[in-house]
């Protein structure tokens, strides 16, 4: 990913943001010079547990933060995870929930549930005319909601530590019961409705739900499906593999789909019909009707230790079974509370709206945005079905101030060609009211800001990152700092990141320092080394790391052993080896590879274990799909064909041969194959790929480097294969690639994890293509010996003939 050295947007007054407030607050009750954010996070690093009990203040947290305060330092290991706010008590859902009570948003919206629309029959096309099945609750009727269903949750038995969870829609009734079970002390886990039923068992069999809330139906590219046969079955496995001692399930709660229709008979005994082995079946209205007395109550909270589990959230699974990621409650409520309301500087104004699903960490993070008093918009179903403009056109209507969704569809956006601002606003004489473009899930070219600027308006565009593991942002937006093309703006307060690489010397590491403070030295981890003492890389790539601890570690896998006391003790298995295994104790590796800007802003270059290394350089494969997104984007010809993209690392059939780089391509063939008809007898995809290969070979080259020209450029007819969360799941596809055609790879792959599951056509494609470019390499060996023979012959001929 590139950089520009002009900012795309700038802020209109940095000293009105809350997070400059919050800067100026820390310098003068510290009596410290914090010149700028870059200082104020350099105080936040070096001061890990002052700095947490000033975001516990800024942010009005609702509860009692023990009488040792955060009782962290900056110096202390990150693992065994630090036990943060000892003798503390706080509640979740009571946060989140605090503004409900606000008589100034009486009449507001808290929540608005909106699905896939569709055009009104007379007026086709229309953006005006799309039905988005809307409902909203006011913040007094939200509060409501989760009062009845907390009471409903108590009636039925469960309480602290149980888990609960949804296969559901991103729905209101999803919503409201994950707050109604943080209000209770239970914890919470989720799963998409458009997951299959074998990837809920790779989840749901760890976890054990006691209760599980789900829905009749769900819409998405403009089809009805059924959820209801879909949860049976899990219901069915969940049973038929529960092992001895482990709790069953215990009932169902079955909320509407997008029409607001029901089909099931839940009249008298009726729906003892749907029980798969005796497993309460209810309605969601049965459900709520089971809580009607706490109806105009106030909810009672139960407030619990800062390090107690919120939420169990599950990695993708792609390349093993998922882990249960379990989050503390004090942990993601602070957090979250810095992220939204000083990164983000919301407000009662901000209306805020992320396309999520279930199984995304998007979802809980959005949620936490109604701890400002804004509004949140739930959405269910395709961003671009029937129109691309959509979310777009919800946006208009629903004044939306902040609107996040993947990279991947701000690309597919840009494709296409739209033009947001002219086709929804101007064309209703409105003036767009977004303020902020949020962007994640994988890296966002610089192309897009500017597409963004163009075509959309002068908005904050963030791109943001972070993920499952954290359930928040190691580096994000920030009001208060310009934007630059291609960078993410900021390493977030609070958090230590860095860019480190290993060594030969045994134990160290090289680190790249923050731009801005390159000659400043924040304690590095145990206090063992700072900044000063390890070697800079200039202009180097490496490890996203942090160097000191954060409330928002997980405090655990679910199911499995749990952190030792001491980082002296051996122990926390998986937990351990995801996180602290390359570094040691004192430095979490996140896995992403990237490096800084000279202004501080991070460029992300993908994920570690998916680096390119041809030739033992390594970098990351953004670097290829920079330029040649752009190109596809570019709308020239022959380069607007392609349709797909990955980059993959080939191992070289030869010992010591290391690896080269393949680049896979989808190409639009249509086109090529009507013109193929007048007679060219070569096929229209192998013509199109004999045009583009050198094309794409010399952009490359001159744009990035030589070493960036993938040794091979080839075909599938297959899209590249994505995680369901949308990122391209390079890891998986760089298995199969190394693996031999009935080797039987896919089922060592958690297939349930990706788009199209098992039925991927890709497998076998990847496969065929890895074992026949193994081939090619063999061949070129071969080629090369035999002209290293030629040349000793020459020699020796010449040796002779002196």
């Amino acid at each position: 990913m590139s950089s520009s050295t002009q900012p795309t947007w700038v802020p209109p007054d940095v000293s009105a943001t809350r997070i400059d407030h919050f800067r100026r607050k820390i310098a003068d009750k510290y009596s410290v010079h914090l010149e700028d954010y870059w200082q104020l996070w350099k105080w936040s690093v070096e001061n890990v547990g002052p700095f947490w009990e000033e975001v516990w203040d800024e942010c009005g947290i609702v509860g009692d933060r023990g009488p040792q305060g955060a009782a962290v330092t900056s110096t202390e290991p990150l693992y065994p995870p630090p036990q943060w706010f000892p003798g503390s008590s706080v509640n979740f859902a009571e946060n989140i929930l605090r503004n409900c009570h606000d008589p100034t948003l009486a009449n507001k919206a808290a929540v608005i549930t909106c699905y896939e629309p569709s055009f009104s029959p007379s007026t086709p096309n229309d953006l005006r005319s799309l039905d988005f099945h809307r409902s909203s609750l006011t913040h007094p009727e939200f509060y409501t909601e989760v009062a009845r269903s907390a009471a409903a949750f108590r009636s039925l038995g469960v309480k602290q530590g149980d888990v609960l969870s949804a296969y559901s829609s991103n729905n209101g009734p999803s919503l409201i019961a994950l707050l109604a079970a943080s209000a209770i002390g239970a914890v919470w886990c989720s799963i998409s409705s458009d997951s299959s039923p074998e990837a809920v068992l790779d989840r749901f069999s760890t976890v054990r739900p006691r209760w599980i809330v789900s829905v009749e139906d769900v819409r998405y590219n403009g089809k009805k499906w059924g959820h209801v046969e879909k949860l049976k079955e899990v219901l069915r496995r969940l049973e038929a593999e529960r092992k001895e001692g482990e709790r069953p399930v215990e009932g169902v709660i079955v909320a509407r789909g997008p029409s607001g229709e029901t089909s099931l008979d839940w009249q008298g005994d009726g729906a003892k019909q749907y029980s798969q082995h005796g497993e309460k079946w209810m309605s969601w209205e049965s459900f709520q009707a089971l809580g009607n007395a706490a109806a105009g109550k106030k909810i009672a909270f139960e407030r619990m230790d800062f390090n107690a589990p919120l939420w169990i959230l599950f990695s993708s699974g792609t390349t093993g079974k998922p882990k249960a990621i379990v989050h503390r409650a004090g942990g993601m409520l602070l957090q979250l509370a810095k992220e939204h309301l000083l990164h983000s500087g919301l407000d009662k104004s901000d209306v805020l709206f992320q396309y999520s699903t279930l199984s995304w960490m998007m979802s809980p993070w959005s949620l936490s945005s109604l701890i400002a008093g804004s509004t949140l918009i739930l959405y269910d179903g395709s961003p671009l079905s029937p129109s691309p403009l959509n979310l777009f056109e919800l946006a208009r209507r629903e004044k939306i101030t902040v609107l996040g969704a993947s990279a991947a569809y701000l690309e597919i956006l840009m494709k296409k060609g739209v033009r947001p601002r002219e086709e929804v606003w101007e064309a209703v004489g409105e003036k767009c009211s977004l303020k902020q473009m949020l962007s994640t899930g994988s890296s966002l070219r610089a192309e897009v800001y500017h597409w963004v600027k163009e075509r959309v308006g002068d908005v904050l565009v963030g791109s943001i990152t972070g993920g499952t593991d954290i359930c928040s942002l190691f580096a994000g937006n920030n009001v208060s700092l310009p934007v630059y093309a291609g960078e993410i703006q900021c390493p977030m307060l609070g958090m230590h990141v860095a860019i480190a690489s290993s060594t030969s010397t045994e134990g160290a590491m090289k680190i790249q320092p923050l731009p801005p403070l390159a000659t400043t030295s924040p304690a590095n981890g145990n206090g063992a080394q700072k900044e000063e003492d390890l070697r800079a890389e200039e202009d180097g790539e490496g490890e996203l790391v942090c160097l000191s601890p954060f409330p928002a570690q997980p405090i655990y896998f679910y199911g499995e052993d749990p952190a030792p006391a001491s980082s002296s003790v051996q122990g926390g298995g998986r937990y351990h080896s995801s996180y602290y295994a390359l570094f040691g104790p004192s430095v979490w590796a996140h896995g992403d590879w990237c490096h800084w800007s000279p202004r501080g802003g991070l460029l992300m270059k993908g994920r570690s274990d998916a680096v390119l290394n041809p030739g033992g350089v390594r970098f990351g494969s953004s670097e290829i799909y920079e330029v040649v997104g752009a190109l596809a984007t570019s709308g020239e010809e022959p380069f607007s064909r392609i349709l797909g993209w990955i980059a993959l690392a080939l191992n070289h059939p030869s010992p010591g041969g290391g690896e080269v780089v393949v680049l896979i391509l989808q190409l639009d063939t249509s086109s090529s194959e009507a013109e193929s008809k007048g007679g060219d007898s070569s096929s229209p995809s192998s013509s199109l790929l004999s045009t583009l290969t050198p094309l794409l070979s010399q952009a490359l080259r001159t744009k990035r480097s030589p070493r960036h020209v993938p040794h091979f450029i080839t075909l599938s007819t297959s899209p590249p294969p994505r995680t369901i969360n949308g990122k391209l799941a390079e890891v998986p596809a760089k298995r199969v690639l190394n693996s031999s055609p009935g080797s039987g790879v896919e089922k060592r792959l958690n297939t349930s994890t990706l788009e199209g599951g098992a039925q991927g056509g890709w497998i076998w494609e990847y496969a065929e293509i890895g074992e026949r470019l193994r081939g090619e390499l063999k061949r070129e060996e071969g080629e090369r010996e035999r002209e290293r023979e030629r040349e000793r012959e020459r020699e020796e001929k010449s040796k002779r003939g002196k």
